[in-house]
């Protein structure tokens, strides 16, 4: 019942608004009826009743990977930025270069910022002994997407399959141990 009332309110109004989006009729609903609900789920009863439109494809879509594989360390560089907040100061822009072939940069700014937005920092001096501290966590951890290797190995050129290559020597020398047994 309460379902069924849900899915109406969505349609009319939308019948209603044809030129808001999702988040706008989610706002609008939660404003207006005695019920809140999500972009997310006025998004699924629009798409389910043909009520919404798909976004027009870019001239140009983007490409599911990048079309020159890097092979080396120093063959593409990437950069990205990050704003972050200092109390009294305002925001800085964190603008990270990094290596292609040893690590992804969004996933670099999201952890960094991640760390670092754990604390309140008062001057530009902590925030940059913070940031250089959270760089050299990130750099001295494994990375799964690396095959469990040091971002800095792989810049240093001693990545490869590290942790792959003493896997499969711990698996042979229990497959020689229990041939022995």
């Amino acid at each position: 019942m309460y379902f069924t009332k849900y899915n109406s309110i969505c349609q009319w109004v939308a019948k209603l608004r044809p030129e808001l989006s999702p988040r706008l009729l989610a706002i609008k609903i939660t404003d207006e009826e005695p019920f809140s609900v999500s972009e997310a789920a006025v998004y699924r009863v629009l798409k389910k009743h043909n009520l919404i439109e798909p976004r027009p494809l870019p001239e140009m879509p983007a490409a599911k990977s990048w079309r020159h594989k890097t092979t080396r360390p120093d063959e593409i560089w990437q950069c990205d930025a990050t704003n972050l907040f200092i109390t009294g100061w305002g925001y800085y822009k964190l603008i990270p270069v990094q290596d292609d072939y040893s690590r992804k940069i969004e996933r670099f700014n999201r952890s960094i910022k991640g760390k670092l937005c754990l604390v309140v920092y008062c001057s530009p001096e902590e925030l940059k002994k913070a940031t250089d501290e959270a760089i050299a966590v990130y750099n001295a951890t494994p990375h799964e997407s690396l095959q469990n290797v040091y971002p800095n190995d792989v810049y240093a050129g001693r990545g490869g399959n590290i942790r792959k290559t003493k896997g499969e020597e711990t698996l042979d020398f229990r497959k020689t141990e229990a041939v022995q047994s």
